[in-house]
């Protein structure tokens, strides 16, 4: 299963609760670990049967390649058309995807619900998956074309109108929830507030060591220390999360910073990406102690959103 990042860990819960199926998540986070407990002379799959992999992780180069070489039989792939649309780390994965999608024998599955959001080009670049000459498909309007014909035989379509039917004619009581949308504001005071600017001030040294110090990767560092504030403003297990992965690359002495998986492309992918590139040594102990405060934080008394939330489902 090739996933986004911040599907990973539900894919890994529904495959066990709903197929009975145990997998193994990768990402850039567990990768070392995974395959150090490998048992010698095992690849990841002969031992893992079923894994749910992150897309970011696995479309650079540094993995892309090995990936290819000992890919299952059968691949799918969740949130399809983020793979089918322009930009560069996008382009990765199509291409990543395209290789995979050449060899005849390989079982591809891709799920989207929504395959088509009006970019011509990317919805048959995504066709092109399936088979190559589908993507002459654009600007063939006939519905007898034999082409076309031969699309609907791998396209499955289920909208939501087809499945309230279906729980119509079978009984099924649960239907689809009403969604209900609002925007509630909270102060950012107390101990979080003084958290989070601790963090920021580290996030702001960390870039400005980097322009000063002209290595190249000062726009990289941008979006990254804008992907750790995205996560510790998020909560605090998700600030323990990401000041961790940040941690633990600095004690494996592993350089994520260069590599063309933390940038993607897109500011506005930076929410769902596990791409956190690790931390210098000397950071360490000031990246423990914000650590321990995160920790220190979570739970409804300590989490001002969390405490926000709560009131306002309560009045539901």
């Amino acid at each position: 299963m090739l996933c986004p990042p911040h599907l990973v860990e539900q894919w890994q819960g529904e495959l066990e609760s709903r197929f009975n199926l145990q997998a193994v998540a990768l990402t850039a986070a567990s990768a070392a670990r995974i395959e150090r407990d490998l048992p010698h002379g095992m690849g990841l799959f002969d031992h893992y049967p079923v894994a749910v992999v992150s897309l970011d992780y696995i479309k650079s180069e540094r993995h892309r390649a090995h990936f290819l070489a000992i890919a299952p039989e059968c691949v799918i792939v969740d949130e399809a058309h983020t793979c089918a649309t322009g930009g560069q780390g996008r382009q990765l994965r199509f291409e990543l995807l395209q290789r995979l999608s050449a060899d005849a024998n390989r079982h591809l599955i891709l799920l989207t619900a929504t395959p088509h959001s009006g970019d011509e080009t990317a919805f048959y670049n995504l066709l092109s998956l399936l088979d190559a000459r589908f993507a002459t498909l654009q600007g063939r309007t006939s519905a007898s074309d034999p082409l076309r014909l031969e699309l609907a035989r791998h396209f499955v379509q289920r909208r939501r109108k087809d499945i309230a039917e279906w729980q119509h004619d079978t009984g099924d009581g649960r239907g689809f929830p009403r969604r209900m949308k609002t925007e509630i504001t909270y102060p950012l005071s107390g101990d979080w507030g003084l958290f989070f600017d601790a963090v920021q001030g580290y996030c702001r040294e960390l870039a400005e060591s980097h322009a000063q110090a002209d290595t190249g990767g000062a726009r990289l560092i941008w979006y990254a220390t804008l992907a750790l504030l995205r996560c510790v403003a998020s909560s605090p297990a998700a600030a323990v999360k990401a000041l961790t992965t940040r941690l633990d690359g600095t004690m494996a002495g592993d350089d994520l910073l260069s590599d063309d998986r933390l940038y993607d492309g897109h500011a506005d992918d930076l929410s769902g990406s596990d791409l956190e590139p690790p931390a210098q040594l000397q950071d360490a102990e000031r990246l423990g102690s914000l650590i321990a405060e995160a920790r220190r934080l979570s739970g409804q008394a300590g989490d001002p959103k969390l405490a926000a939330l709560i009131v306002h489902l309560r009045a539901l």
